[in-house]
């Protein structure tokens, strides 16, 4: 991936209505991790649930948001990124139908199933974003 020029739809989307962006989380190597697990620059601490796993490639997004330091995070689910880290930090993660998000601007792993998804708080914050 290369360096953006803007921002992608999905972030876009999200600031035009009044969101705002607090930064990039940490993610597993390569997204290639059900664990979580960065052998370059450490594994998360899971703020849930101390000494656990975190889950999931987008665990710096659940982290972010079980620590409190954001309202909502997104992430991107192939195959449960989003929504493993949600449960294992005691959060709710939502996986869209594939295509409802634009993936333009986002790094695809494997386009045919790669998603934005989103983790929140509460079934109303979900439901919300």
């Amino acid at each position: 991936c290369k360096q953006a020029s803007r921002h992608a739809p999905c972030i876009a989307s999200l600031l035009a209505l009044g969101a705002e962006l607090h930064g990039k989380t940490h993610m597993d190597e390569l997204a290639f991790s059900i664990a979580g697990e960065d052998s370059l620059y450490g594994t998360l601490e899971n703020p849930a649930a101390p000494g656990r796993c975190v889950g999931g490639s987008s665990s710096g997004s659940a982290v972010a948001v079980a620590a409190g330091l954001v309202d909502v995070a997104l992430g991107t689910d192939t195959t449960g990124s989003v929504r493993v880290p949600a449960a294992m930090c005691g959060l709710y993660g939502m996986r869209p139908t594939h295509g409802l998000i634009s993936l333009d601007g986002v790094c695809k792993l494997a386009p045919s199933y790669d998603t934005v998804g989103w983790v929140a708080h509460d079934p109303q914050q979900l439901l919300a974003v």
